[in-house]
């Protein structure tokens, strides 16, 4: 019993160790598409700003600065969220594992429980049998 416990032990590790990934990449995630909104929002003000004015010339760089910066935070932020699904399937397995070993130690206890149950009416019943017989003598 005292290693499925310990097995139940790992498995929770694990499962914490798991979540706080998962929390850590949605974190950063979050970061991320905080950015690229900021990016867009800046992008709108620049336009606003010089569209019309002799530096309109320079739109041009920027835009496509601007679009680079917007490309690799929405790779970045696929990626991520790639990741965070394969963690959330390990997530899922380690979670029917854990299951697996509680109903396993559940099922010990009963048993258990039963075999001290039965020893007892067994103990019982050769007791009263044993009095059946002297008061009957």
């Amino acid at each position: 019993m005292k290693s499925l416990k310990t097995l139940i032990k790992l498995h929770k590790q694990k499962l914490d160790d798991l979540v706080k990934q998962i929390n850590n990449l949605e974190e950063k995630k979050r970061a991320h598409e905080t950015s690229l909104k900021k990016l867009k929002a800046e992008i709108l003000a620049e336009l606003k700003k010089y569209m019309g004015t002799e530096y309109a010339f320079m739109l041009d760089n920027y835009m496509k600065s601007a679009e680079d910066r917007e490309l690799k935070f929405k790779a970045e932020i696929k990626a991520l969220e790639e990741e965070i699904a394969v963690l959330r399937e390990e997530l899922a397995l380690a979670f029917a594992e854990l299951k697996k070993f509680e109903i396993a130690l559940q099922n010990r206890i009963n048993a258990e429980r039963e075999a001290e149950r039965k020893a007892e009416v067994k103990s019982l019943d050769e007791f009263n049998s044993i009095k059946y017989v002297k008061d009957k003598n």
